[in-house]
């Protein structure tokens, strides 16, 4: 993930951007995020600066089981 040197980093965010560096390194890359208003803003901002796509595993399955 590229650096964004105007990028100013709230807290949540460099946690969430610190466990996203981490599971590059895995061979799984999942990072799990749980659901809260700062968690929510710190999401959609990593997501908008690295293209990287947010995902609501909840939602997902919930759809996949009612088809």
């Amino acid at each position: 993930m590229a650096a964004h040197p105007a990028w100013p980093l709230d807290q949540t965010t460099e946690t969430v951007v610190a466990g996203i560096r981490q599971a590059a390194q895995l061979y799984n890359r999942l990072v799990l995020v749980p659901l809260g208003a700062r968690n929510i803003d710190a999401l959609a901002a990593v997501s908008e600066h690295t293209g990287a796509p947010v995902l609501n595993i909840g939602l997902e399955l919930s759809q996949r089981m009612l088809e």
